[in-house]
């Protein structure tokens, strides 16, 4: 699958004689300085975003969503995502996710 990398963040490495492409998550916080501080499991999303970035099912909104996400707002974030093709499931099944403000305890 191919990504149109709108945010520069295709590297390679070379291991055993073989390059590898993969995407960027410290290239990308030049542009979103709060990846740094996203959840892992946010981190993992925005990944594979960068990777399915395709304008047809992933845009590059949905990046620029995911990646500045807040924290403290008061609305979902939502952004289009995939489960990994690793897994055997076909890459064409694309979900809306919500990505929720964090929930906070009620001290009583």
């Amino acid at each position: 699958m191919s990504s149109r990398n709108s945010f520069s963040t295709r590297s390679s490495l070379t291991s055993g004689g073989q390059s590898y492409d993969y995407f960027s998550l410290t290239a990308l916080t030049k542009a979103f300085p709060s990846v740094e501080r996203l959840p892992f499991s946010l981190k993992i999303l925005l990944e594979n975003l960068l990777r399915r970035e395709d304008e047809a099912f992933v845009k590059a909104d949905d990046v620029r969503a995911l990646a500045g996400w807040n924290p403290a707002a008061k609305k979902p974030t939502t952004a289009t995502t995939a489960p990994p093709s690793q897994y055997g499931i076909s890459p064409p099944l694309m979900a809306r996710i919500a990505v929720p403000p964090p929930i906070t305890p009620i001290m009583m």
